[in-house]
Order: structure tokens, then sequence, then C-alpha cells
């Protein structure tokens, strides 16, 4: 019986200290929506005004976050934002974002981590992230804007 309890109370902390672990670093907005479900999870927005555009051709993406496929770093976090080239190609995107969203979060998990942690390698990222879109859905993309990003080990 005592050795059951032992086992019961260590289970507990070992619980409880890694859902502080993660949930510190990884849920820092307090909300997260798995409606997207498999590798990755949707974070929702924090509501902080910062992350709000003016620019009536941007759509912001939900925080993703990944876990990579190689390179020293195992996670990413990144809130972006698509500045879209025209009206119809905003509405369009606004209107697939889950089929979109599962293609960003598969394309992302599949990056070398070590790439992403370089100026040059975010800029290609980008660039390999627009031309995906263009050849998935036809939505020309004018640029992509980090507004979060982040990479843990």
């Amino acid at each position: 019986m005592n050795k059951i309890l032992k086992i019961v109370i260590g289970v507990i902390i070992l619980v409880t200290i890694t859902y502080l672990i993660v949930g510190t670093f990884f849920m820092s907005s307090g909300k997260t929506n798995t409606n997207f479900g498999g590798f990755g999870n949707m974070v929702a927005p924090s509501g902080k005004s910062n992350t709000v555009s003016t620019n009536k051709l941007e759509v912001s993406i939900d925080k993703i976050l990944i876990n990579m496929h190689s390179g020293p770093y195992k996670y990413m976090k990144a809130d972006m934002a698509f500045k879209m080239v025209n009206g119809a190609n905003k509405d369009s995107l606004v209107k697939n974002m889950p089929y979109i969203r599962d293609t960003i979060l598969r394309f992302s998990s599949n990056q070398d981590s070590s790439k992403l942690a370089t100026s040059a390698g975010k800029q290609q990222y980008k660039q390999d992230l627009k031309d995906l879109i263009y050849e998935s859905y036809g939505l020309e993309i004018e640029d992509i804007y980090f507004r979060d990003f982040v990479l843990a080990k």
C-alpha cells in the first residue's frame, strides 16, 4: 500500500512539473483551440492591440506551434500575417483558412530549425511558403510578416 502511494504521488508531481513547464512557455496566451488538431495546435490570439492591422489586404494567421522535423530546435511558435495582392485573394484565403493552416502546419513541420534560426533562412521560409500557397491554391501573397517567432529546444 505504501509503495502504491509513493508511485501515485510521484506521478502527480511529474504531471504538475510538466504542465508548468509546457504551459508557461507554449500557452502564454492562456487559450488554446485544437479544432485543427493533428501535429500542431492552433493557439488563439491574445487579443493584444499590436496584432491588429489597419491594412484591408492583410490577414492574420493565428499562432501556430510546430514540432520541428530536424535541427537543434524542437519547437517553432509563430504568429504570422499575410498581405494579399488583392481583395479577391484575401476573401479566398479567409474562406479556405482551415486548409491553408493545414498546409502551413505540414510545410513548417518539415523545415530544418537550424535554417530558420538565421535571417536568410526566415526569408527563404517566407518565399517558399508564398510559392507553396500559390501553387496549391492559386492565391498571390504580396508579403508575409512575422509578428512573433520563437524557436525552442
